[in-house]
């Protein structure tokens, strides 16, 4: 096995046991504050992330909008992919470790230690990175690897915000917004949103569970849930449907 196809899987394996010995449900969305990792240039390689306390892990790791955080999914993507990597002599990635420049390289190990602790878009990620003082260059290199080594998924990113914002009640037109603020097409998550209604509901049902979970007591209360409909991103068309039928205008 080629020296940085070694390399890969260990950094791979490095970043299951990082995510397993993290404390049950810390894992989630968005971006944790975390401590930058190491890299070594005499070696070439992508060392481990360095361990942390269960108490640094706990108090550093953001949750999701239901306080809910799941990294399995993440595990099996990682495991997936090592297993593609040993069954393909080719490395079954289009660029080595080595291939990368010297601060991609150091981006890289920043980005493998945040995406530890959680699943990131490709643009936040970027973003990120940038914030963090490595040039635009340096991060989208890193941000390709990764990509490529299916460390970030956005469409497993965006599967795993639709399902937190709906969980969160949350309206089509707003769910749709996160996901373009994440450089993400909605058209092109694969079941959105027919997929999602079957299991979540209609927008019109959850609309109407709104209002029937939050009566306003206001003297206009079909202007009240008329508003607050809109602010959670259901649309106009379908606030005044639901709101209509609530108060029989």
């Amino acid at each position: 096995m080629a020296a940085d196809k070694k390399d890969l899987l260990k950094a791979l394996q490095s970043q299951i046991d990082e995510i397993m010995a993290a404390p049950s449900g810390s894992f989630g969305l968005d971006e944790p504050q975390v401590s930058s990792g190491s890299f070594d240039a005499d070696e070439h390689r992508a060392p481990s992330v360095s361990s942390r306390s269960t108490e640094h892990q706990a108090s550093s790791i953001p949750s999701c909008a239901d306080g809910s955080r799941d990294a399995s999914p993440c595990v099996d993507s990682l495991r997936e992919e090592m297993s593609r990597i040993e069954a393909n002599s080719s490395g079954g990635v289009s660029a080595s470790f080595d291939c990368l420049t010297p601060e991609g390289r150091k981006a890289f190990i920043r980005l493998q230690d945040l995406c530890s602790y959680s699943e990131y878009s490709a643009c936040k990620m970027r973003t990120r990175l940038v914030r963090e003082e490595f040039s635009q260059d340096a991060a989208s290199e890193a941000v390709d690897y990764a990509v490529a080594l299916n460390l970030i998924n956005d469409q497993r990113y965006a599967e795993a915000l639709i399902s937190t914002r709906l969980r969160a009640g949350k309206g089509q037109v707003a769910i749709e917004r996160d996901l373009r603020s994440h450089e993400i097409d909605p058209s092109t998550v694969p079941g959105w949103p027919e997929v999602y209604w079957e299991q979540w509901g209609t927008e019109e049902d959850r609309a109407r569970e709104d209002v029937a979970r939050h009566p306003s007591h206001s003297k206009n209360p079909s202007a009240s849930s008329y508003r607050r409909l809109l602010s959670r991103g259901f649309s106009p068309s379908v606030a005044h449907r639901v709101v209509s039928q609530a108060y029989g205008l």
